[in-house]
């Protein structure tokens, strides 16, 4: 017999929620709808969804919205967004992508006033950004212009940077 509270089945405390955060959440335009699962976060392109443990699934509130800002990140490069090219794990652009996922957390996370936790497997993108930024310099440059495109786009801001390109 377990009680609700160590199941995923219990309600949100209220206070687990970040409220800048919140309220960061609120003011964003155009987001697809965020869905909870057991397990893994992730962004799916074709059904345009963002799915994530609820937040008591997190080791912390920080942990959770960092996670959350980094699928709502991806979600901008869907074709109804900012059209950019969201790729397989096979492509070559697809480092590129998550660099442009993780800055734009950061991004956010600095908005709201929150640590910007990295979990296991986004350390694990590290060593394929360290490869990618030592063969071309310019990517660091490209994803945070990209990152910021993003985060202006979520509070319905058009920026010219998107037509930049290093």
């Amino acid at each position: 017999m377990f009680n609700i509270s160590q199941t995923s089945l219990h309600i949100i405390e209220p206070e687990n929620k970040i409220t800048s955060a919140e309220e960061l959440i609120s003011k964003m335009q155009n987001l697809p709808p965020i869905k909870n699962n057991y397990n893994r976060c992730a962004y799916n392109y074709g059904e345009d969804f963002i799915t994530l443990p609820t937040i008591n699934d997190f080791h912390s509130p920080s942990e959770y919205y960092s996670a959350l800002f980094h699928e709502v990140i991806h979600s901008t490069g869907h074709s109804k967004r900012l059209n950019r090219i969201l790729t397989n794990k096979d492509n070559e652009n697809y480092s590129e992508e998550e660099l442009v996922a993780e800055l734009g957390s950061a991004y956010l996370c600095a908005m709201c006033g929150i640590s910007n936790s990295v979990l296991e497997n986004q350390a694990a993108y590290l060593q394929g950004w360290m490869k990618k930024i030592s063969d071309d310099p310019n990517i660091l440059i490209r994803a945070s212009l990209k990152a910021r495109v993003a985060v202006e786009y979520l509070f319905g801001k058009k920026s010219d940077l998107a037509k930049i390109e290093p």
